[in-house]
């Protein structure tokens, strides 16, 4: 954790927040932040509620047209084979890092739908595939 969202997170606990709801704020305020700098902002976060993600993309195009910013939204879509990412989460707890929650993880598996076909700009990868490769197709549609 950074000293920033620390900081973050004290300021959220004073404040009565929920602590579910303090990743996404942290995010959120960054990405304002960098919005309105111009900057591209990669927003990285598992969805299965459209509508949700329907509303952060919605409120991030407020925050760049009170910036004077045309936003461009790129969705970057990965599947990826359930055992596959039990395994490698898995292996990320063992480094260390976070862990998801058997049920939240079984919760999500089962609720995903792709948001491909909708109205978004997309790309589609494997996160199997090599992540280079994934990262030139990301760059590819970027530019």
């Amino acid at each position: 954790s950074s000293s920033e969202y620390l900081a973050h997170k004290a300021q959220q606990k004073s404040k009565g927040v929920d602590e579910k709801l303090w990743p996404y704020r942290f995010l959120r305020a960054q990405s304002a932040t960098a919005i309105s700098q111009a900057k591209v902002v990669l927003w990285n976060q598992a969805f299965t509620n459209l509508d949700a993600f329907r509303q952060i993309i919605s409120r991030h195009q407020e925050i760049a047209s009170q910036a004077g910013v045309a936003l461009r939204v790129l969705v970057v879509e990965v599947s990826i084979d359930p055992e596959l990412a039990r395994r490698r989460i898995a292996e990320r707890v063992k480094q260390g890092e976070h862990d998801v929650a058997a049920d939240r993880f079984e919760n999500f598996v089962r609720d995903y739908r792709s948001f491909a076909n909708l109205e978004f700009e997309m790309v589609l990868l494997e996160g199997a595939d090599n992540p280079d490769k994934n990262a030139q197709k990301i760059v590819d549609a970027l530019y």
